[in-house]
């Protein structure tokens, strides 16, 4: 039976070996590029996760009405469809329960 944790660690580790190898046996390959690429790389990585914590806490923060709804964050082509009842208040919706048209 194949350990498929041990075989993904091994393939990972050979992976990783590859990479410094193709930098480290390049003769016009310096180890400051590797060095600052290496970083941007880690930085990019950085920057991902951050944009995606932002989404998922501005969607949290959404969601327990912590923060107000801003339909300025909708795409354009997607439509809000509550955009129709907007101009809607209490007291149209006092006439409308009494029969009252708007």
């Amino acid at each position: 039976m194949t350990d498929w944790k041990a075989e993904y660690a091994r393939q990972r580790k050979d992976r990783l070996a590859d990479t410094l190898n193709e930098y480290l046996e390049d003769d016009e390959v310096s180890v400051l590029l590797f060095y600052n690429d290496l970083k941007d790389e880690i930085n990019e990585i950085i920057k991902y996760h951050d944009k995606r914590k932002a989404n998922a806490t501005a969607a949290m923060e959404l969601i327990m009405g912590h923060r107000p709804v801003n339909l300025d964050d909708e795409p354009v082509d997607k439509p809000n469809s509550y955009e129709y009842a907007a101009h809607i208040t209490m007291s149209d919706i006092a006439k409308f329960n009494k029969g009252s048209t708007l």
